[in-house]
């Protein structure tokens, strides 16, 4: 009888080429490929690499003797090496040591896959303290009662034997494109997949070029430049490193492509939106590609094959949750407008009056502008209504204005409000043009309100003959009434 690890091999190609250029951007000459890795069983190109491992664990005995295996892993390496252990007659413990930034769902899974013991350790610790992931996993085998506890890291692949699994890997893709293949995009963390495949495949296809894809803030394509780099935090978990490991050998990769956190969430969900449900790295590589196209356009064909590494299962609560990538930054102009529809067209009925906005806390357009600064550092304020003797709405100042204008020495502190806020145009007046005013008033559907935030910061909401300012609204103030409604976009 198989085992359920013995599925992860034969993931299918998809072409993916009008996902990553839509038909207005559409590379005619350009095939993409995308091999679904997060289809294998345990979802993510892990799969392959715990069957190697555990295969080896019980040949050498290691899994009838109860020692205790210490995995270092982003969550995908430890879930499936779950998945491989519970389907042998094993006495050993299972302790995977984590970094804080993954995700919840994958503790989630890795505890309910019985995993003995889960450590957290710090995300972006120097790789020789003991506070990374491997001073710890070395510290727990260095104290343990049974001095064999095995340490797994699949960066020292020559004891795993990680060779045949991607070797395999190499030998599915050139089989499913024919032999004909000009370039693979591959994410790149511990260096064995981009660097096994590279080694299995080039001796086949002679002019492949083999394409590293890394987060901005990872050190392989500083390094790869002989540079020296300084490692800078980012999101995005299962690609990227803060150092050179072992297994990475930098002589078979041809090219190194950077992508944004941005940009990595956002085409992860254009997959996701396209039916295909992979995760951020995928959306990395995708990136990759499209921006690689981009800059590389010629009239021959050219096929590409993209390795999609894991699932979006296991970001339920970051990637396709709506709240945390609106508030995350991490949505494009493009995602952040849409979403924002979204959400707001839960509540259609809506309008602001529903907000229970406070009082709007006006100044007046003859004051200094020290007195603007320092009102809005006491109220934590970003922006304030500038008013009339009458309390009419003449426009707004914001504190960054104040403060460049300052500091360049274009305004001094006495200076009044009314030489330099931005002030909105009177339509009663002839010959002063459209209005760049939007009357907003408690009566506007939040609907209305969303559009307003697509190209605006704020809003300045008035009666409806715009004598008096009643209160000042933000993005954020939209997101927390929909937050007190109780709507979840999960």
């Amino acid at each position: 009888m198989s085992k359920i690890l013995d599925l992860a091999k034969n993931t299918p190609v998809l072409d993916v080429s009008n996902v990553i250029f839509p038909s207005q951007t559409k590379q005619k000459n350009v095939e993409i490929l995308a091999k679904l890795e997060f289809l294998n069983p345990g979802g993510s190109i892990k799969d392959r690499v715990a069957n190697s491992i555990v295969a080896e664990l019980e040949k050498r005995g290691d899994l009838k003797s109860k020692k205790k295996i210490v995995a270092i892993t982003s969550g995908n390496l430890g879930t499936s090496l779950s998945i491989g252990l519970s389907n042998r007659n094993h006495e050993s413990q299972l302790i995977c040591i984590v970094p804080e930034k993954a995700s919840s769902e994958k503790i989630q899974l890795l505890k309910s896959g019985g995993i003995d013991e889960i450590i957290r350790t710090l995300d972006m610790a120097h790789p020789a303290s003991d506070e990374s992931s491997k001073g710890v996993a070395r510290n727990i085998v260095k104290n343990s009662v049974d001095p064999n506890s095995v340490l797994v890291i699949d960066e020292e692949n020559k004891e795993w034997n990680l060779d045949t699994c991607y070797a395999e890997m190499a030998n599915e893709i050139f089989n499913q494109c024919s032999g004909s293949l000009d370039s693979i995009f591959i994410p790149v963390q511990s260096g064995n997949a981009i660097t096994l495949i590279s080694k299995a495949l080039k001796p086949k296809i002679p002019n492949l070029e083999v394409i590293g894809v890394e987060p901005v803030g990872s050190v392989f394509s500083g390094i790869s430049c002989g540079t020296k780099v300084i490692p800078e935090k980012w999101f995005a978990e299962d690609y990227g490193n803060l150092y050179l490991p072992p297994t990475l050998d930098l002589s078979v990769v041809d090219k190194w492509i950077q992508v944004s956190d941005q940009n990595a969430y956002c085409m992860a969900r254009e997959l996701i939106k396209n039916g295909i449900h992979a995760g951020v790295s995928s959306g990395a590589v995708s990136y990759a590609a499209k921006s690689y196209y981009a800059d590389n356009v010629d009239s021959k064909p050219h096929r590409s094959v993209i390795i999609l590494c894991d699932s979006a299962r296991f970001y339920t609560s970051t990637l396709m949750n709506d709240e945390y990538m609106l508030n995350s930054g991490l949505a494009d102009f493009e995602l952040n407008s849409r979403l924002y529809r979204k959400l707001v067209d839960q509540y259609r009925a809506a309008s602001i009056e529903d907000l229970q906005l406070p009082a709007a806390v006006a100044i007046h357009e003859s004051s200094p502008l020290s007195y603007a600064l320092e009102l809005m550092m006491e109220r934590d304020f970003s922006q304030v209504p500038v008013t009339t003797a009458n309390r009419k709405l003449v426009g707004f100042i914001s504190k960054t204005h104040i403060e460049n204008l300052l500091v360049s020495g274009e305004a001094s502190p006495e200076s009044p409000i009314t030489d330099y806020m931005h002030k909105f145009v009177d339509t009663s007046v002839k010959g002063l043009g459209k209005s760049s005013y939007k009357l907003i008033t408690p009566e506007t559907p939040l609907v209305d309100l969303a559009k307003f935030f697509e190209s605006h910061s704020v809003a300045f909401v008035t009666d409806t003959s715009r004598r008096f300012c009643l209160g000042v609204v933000t993005k954020n103030d939209l997101l927390q009434f929909i937050e007190r409604r109780g709507f979840r976009n999960y």
